[in-house]
C-alpha cells in the first residue's frame, strides 16, 4: 500500500484501508494482516493517555479574552497543583522505568501543565 492501513478484517484477513480522508491507496506488495499488525506493534504505542491542561486564567475570568490571546493564557496556582497531581497519578500508574512520550500543544497553559506533570519524575 502507498500508506499502510492500520487494521485488518478478521474474517477475510484483508487489510482495511483508511478512507476517512478520501485517500486513494494503491497496493504495492502482498501485504497481509500479520505484517500490518507486526508493524503496528513495533511503531504504535500500546497505551495512549490524554490529560487536559490544569485550570487556567481564562477558566477563572473569561473577561481576559478581551485583552489576552487564548494561546497566552497561563495556569493559575490551582492549575499548577492540578498538573503536579496529574503527574504523580500518571507516574504511580506506570511500571518502573517505563518510557513515556509526551505530545504537547504550544499553548502556554499546556506547556505549563506538561512541566507540572514531569515534575513528578524529579
Amino acid at each position: 500500500w502507498s500508506e499502510p492501513p492500520l487494521n485488518c478484517n478478521k474474517e477475510t484477513n484483508d487489510p482495511i484501508m483508511d478512507t476517512s480522508q478520501n485517500k486513494k491507496y494503491t497496493r504495492q506488495s502482498s501485504t497481509n494482516c500479520q505484517e500490518i499488525l507486526s508493524l503496528n506493534a513495533k511503531y504504535l504505542p500500546s497505551k495512549l493517555i490524554m490529560i487536559r491542561h490544569g485550570q487556567s486564567e481564562d477558566n477563572v475570568n473569561e473577561l481576559l479574552y478581551a485583552t489576552k490571546p487564548d494561546n497566552a493564557m497561563r495556569l493559575t496556582k490551582l492549575g499548577w497543583e492540578m498538573a503536579r497531581m496529574a503527574g504523580k497519578a500518571l507516574k504511580d500508574q506506570l511500571p518502573p522505568n517505563q518510557t513515556v512520550h509526551f505530545i504537547v500543544s504550544p499553548y502556554a497553559r499546556t506547556v505549563e501543565t506538561f512541566h507540572g506533570i514531569v515534575s513528578a519524575w524529579s
